[in-house]
């Protein structure tokens, strides 16, 4: 038998909207996730988001791997000090 869950899962890839889906039940109740707001982008690494963002696929993968390498980066910085290292 399925467990029913009433519990969203929140996930929030660079530059892109929140999205949730369905959890399915095996979720602990708090989650916390380390997120980034475009603005955290344009203001720390200087990512800037203005139309060649928009119509340049090149440039806009360029800056989604930057983004990328920085959440990972902040999220062992994030993950140590919770560690007291």
């Amino acid at each position: 038998m399925a467990i029913q869950s009433d519990q969203l899962v929140s996930y929030i890839a660079p530059a892109a909207p929140a999205t949730r889906r369905p959890g399915n039940g095996n979720e602990p109740f708090i989650r916390p996730k380390i997120g980034f707001t475009p603005k955290w982008y344009r203001h720390a690494p200087g990512i800037n988001f203005d139309e060649k963002w928009h119509t340049d696929p090149a440039f806009r993968r360029e800056t989604i791997l930057r983004m990328r390498v920085l959440d990972f980066i902040n999220s062992c910085d994030e993950i140590s000090r919770a560690e007291g290292k």
